[in-house]
């Protein structure tokens, strides 16, 4: 092996004495150690109450994708975004672990002794949290076991619930707006980052931003965290967009971010479940300004301000290193933009024609790799009238 000299993240296997004919293949081994930083991060580990958090993700090396005649080399991202771009792969992966620690990982764990096996099937990459102080929720919907992981104190059983309920809500809106959930298990680990990291059949949402001394007590402290709600189905939004529909995240980055922005801001909040319910009745309560309270026409009558005073600085379908993160333009181009751009087309083309669009578009393309003219081209073929292209031109770099 060699390492890229600009990038020390890519990797190129020396292939002198492997002749392989066209369409062949061959076996990999390859023996690596990997340290674990101390650092609230999706790759790291901390000691909270003495308790240990491992937070594994991008940990290992992964197989480029090799499309248009040439390897894909991504430079590596580590926190403000990311560029990890996979095909869909079958992993098996032993875990041992000291006793009283808990494994969840992408895929199904199968738990003997101090043993974990876990087997993922067409999973675009695998990623695990282990620790000896998280308690599971677990909860059903639409088929799919759904489970919440949380700090283990007793006074967290009603966030832990409410953020379990989020799951579920966000899990049973898409299926029916978007189409199958493409696993039997999600799992929602509650972690030490911040925002929240999506992963296949898994994903970690970070603690609410408060004093640390309070997470033993979430009860008290953030008993009706809309916010957090909202990160969870925003994560969830990316087994959709990202897990089954795949894509360059840093090519098209928009073509996951926007779509999870837009599930969570415009369907999600507004879809009136259960989760959001809660949190909106009990903040009116303490006459506090909360999202997700507007009804239908009065949400519609505040897009329509938003939509007329919108400023396109950027496209929303640029590349990652188009934008100034420094500056947020790419937040507000692609997480923004992205959504108000799904919404009005939304608006422009009918709910019952966006959304048989969006069903085409996620089976076409499921456990696939889809890019933007993929998309672009199922939208035209839904509705190819001058106002949608007028809308898309409005928001694209074309």
């Amino acid at each position: 092996m060699k390492k890229k000299k600009k990038d020390p993240s890519v990797l190129y296997l020396r292939s002198e004495n492997v002749l392989l004919p066209a369409g062949g293949s061959a076996d990999v081994y390859l023996e690596f150690d990997t340290s674990i930083p101390k650092k609230k991060e999706r790759f790291g580990y901390i000691v909270y109450d003495k308790k240990e958090f491992y937070q594994l993700s991008f940990c290992f090396p992964c197989a480029s994708v090799y499309e248009d005649g040439k390897w894909n080399e991504n430079p590596y991202i580590s926190s403000d975004s990311e560029s990890n771009y996979a095909k869909c792969a079958d992993y098996d992966v032993t875990v041992q672990v000291p006793d009283g620690f808990t494994v969840m990982a992408s895929g199904r764990e199968n738990v003997e002794g101090q043993t974990v096996q876990i087997k993922g099937s067409q999973m675009r990459e695998l990623a695990m949290v282990v620790s000896n102080g998280l308690k599971k929720k677990t909860g059903s919907v639409k088929g799919i076991t759904v489970n919440c992981y949380g700090l283990d104190y007793d006074k967290n059983e009603a966030y832990h619930s409410l953020m379990l309920q989020a799951a579920m809500d966000s899990v049973e809106l898409f299926t029916d707006l978007i189409g199958v959930y493409p696993y039997k298990e999600y799992d929602v680990v509650l972690s030490f980052i911040e925002g929240g990291m999506e992963y296949p059949g898994m994903v970690m949402v970070g603690l609410p931003d408060m004093d640390p001394k309070e997470y033993k007590n979430l009860d008290r402290a953030a008993p009706y965290d809309l916010e957090r709600c909202s990160c969870v189905a925003h994560e969830t939004a990316h087994q959709w967009f990202y897990g089954a529909v795949g894509n360059d995240p840093y090519r098209q980055p928009w073509l996951d971010e926007s779509f999870a922005e837009y599930c969570e801001n415009m369907l999600y909040l507004q879809s009136g479940k259960k989760s959001v319910a809660h949190c909106v009745n009990k903040n009116d309560q303490k006459d506090t300004d909360t999202k997700g309270r507007f009804s239908k026409k009065e949400f519609d009558e505040w897009m329509e301000i938003v939509l007329d005073q919108i400023v396109i600085e950027k496209p929303v379908d640029g590349r990652l290193d188009s934008y100034d993160i420094s500056e947020n333009e790419y937040s507000k181009a692609v997480y923004d933009n992205g959504s108000y751009f799904l919404y009005e087309l939304q608006k422009t083309m009918g709910s019952n024609k966006f959304f048989h669009a969006l069903r085409t578009y996620y089976k076409a393309y499921s456990l696939k790799e889809a890019t933007k003219e993929d998309f672009f081209g199922v939208i035209r073929k839904a509705d190819g009238s001058p106002k949608v292209e007028n809308v898309i031109k409005k928001y694209s770099v074309g």
